[in-house]
């Protein structure tokens, strides 16, 4: 990502919320990136999918109710290239001490399905609309985003949230070489399954910024796919138009390109107008996954200011029958991207974390909040009326050290999350 597009974040997201007004089109997204960056029996938080109720979970403190933006908010939250003296953490070998074990969590499982005849894969792959690992064990994505890879905080402290999964906003600047070794490191060693995403056209939809982006992946494949048994490559952040056969034909190209160029695992594709626009998946997600010969992808959609516990215009989206729609798709499904719900820009809901997840679980879909680390990158903090689930640098030792909106993700990671059986 450049710094054009950071700084101009914001606006694309305000923007596309004034579309949604004006044109009954999708919300704005809420990410925002940095190059200084399951299994599924687990037991439901609730069976219930009215939204317009909070589940009860076992949350230790209550995120504040202020409707007040924060420079961490996902538009504005990492400056490029903040120094590496800026974080305050501690060094990745020293222990970490947290309310519950920081190990893997496995579930044994009896049950093994096999990878089917046209998966040629050695990674992930998917049947029907679950995600199964290279064992042939289920796996459900319960986990975080990350926005800085190289802040000192993060590769200790997201394993101690229970995450099973991380989709970060990988560097491609850097050598493919040391993407990878970052990944095995940070992630694969961890338990974790690591989900690179490129962030290039978050909220654009041009087709020039997609065919780039999926240029890069191809020209870097000889690297990236030697990790494909334990990855999933989010193709392209937030990329497209709202309810188009642009976002469908665009996909179904890129989708040939990955494989031709090797990519044989799991691809995650993001819905366009800024991630959140169902029409996208209810219309042409069935087309584009049949496009594909290894029949592997995984559809993500990012809850923000487009869904709504309570329809009160007509250009807002009631959350519930989104959800009833996505999962009348039959196909296998994420929320990749959730914030704390207290109505802050750039793309406000008061969606909470627990309506959100509960609706997740209720229907076999993936879930990783937004972010782990969407902290001011110079200042190295985050206040209550921010993105972020720890306060400062990354660090996450005890609870004390989460905010609000950490202290409702990271019990329901800890209680809901196994990881795959490939890292056991």
């Amino acid at each position: 990502m450049f710094s054009s597009l950071l700084n101009s974040r914001l606006t694309l997201s305000l923007v596309s919320i004034v579309s949604l007004a004006a044109m009954s089109a999708c919300g704005g997204g809420a990410d925002a990136g940095s190059n200084s960056t399951s299994q599924d029996s687990a037991t439901s938080v609730s069976s219930a999918v009215d939204t317009s109720s909070v589940v009860t979970t076992t949350t230790t403190a209550t995120a504040t109710t202020s409707t007040a933006t924060d420079t961490s908010a996902p538009a504005t939250a990492a400056p490029l290239s903040a120094p590496a003296s800026a974080a305050t953490s501690t060094s990745p070998s020293q222990t970490i001490v947290v309310s519950a074990p920081a190990a893997p969590t496995y579930v044994p499982q009896t049950d093994v399905v096999p990878r089917p005849a046209y998966n040629t894969g050695t990674g992930f792959y998917i049947v029907g609309t679950k995600l199964y690992d290279p064992t042939g064990h289920e796996f459900r994505p319960r986990g975080l985003n990350r926005v800085h890879w190289n802040q000192s905080g993060d590769d200790v402290g997201i394993p101690a949230t229970g995450a099973n999964a991380e989709r970060f906003i990988m560097d491609f600047t850097r050598k493919p070489s040391d993407n990878v070794a970052l990944m095995q490191k940070q992630m694969i060693n961890m338990g974790l399954v690591p989900m690179p995403g490129n962030w290039a056209g978050t909220c654009k939809v041009d087709t020039a910024s997609i065919r780039a982006i999926v240029d890069t992946w191809v020209a870097q494949a000889p690297d990236m796919t030697t990790i494909d048994r334990y990855s999933i490559i989010n193709i392209a952040n937030e990329w497209g138009p709202s309810a188009s056969t642009v976002w469908r034909d665009e996909y179904i190209s890129a989708i040939a390109r990955m494989r031709a160029a090797g990519y044989k695992g799991t691809l995650s594709i993001t819905s366009g107008g800024c991630g959140q626009d169902q029409t996208n998946l209810i219309k042409y997600a069935q087309q584009v996954f049949d496009s594909d010969p290894e029949k592997n992808i995984l559809f993500d959609l990012h809850i923000y200011g487009h869904f709504y516990a309570t329809q009160t215009a007509t250009w807002q989206t009631l959350f519930s029958t989104a959800m009833q729609q996505i999962a009348a798709l039959n196909l296998p499904i994420m929320l990749g991207e959730f914030g704390p719900g207290k109505n802050l820009a750039p793309s406000p809901t008061l969606l909470t974390p627990e309506q959100i997840v509960s609706a997740a679980e209720s229907y076999g879909f993936g879930w990783l909040a937004w972010a782990y680390d969407a902290n001011d990158g110079y200042n190295c903090t985050a206040s209550e009326n921010s993105y972020a689930i720890v306060k400062k640098c990354g660090i996450y030792k005890t609870d004390a050290d989460l905010t609000g909106y950490g202290l409702q993700v990271v019990p329901m990671l800890k209680s809901m999350a196994t990881h795959a059986q490939v890292f056991q």
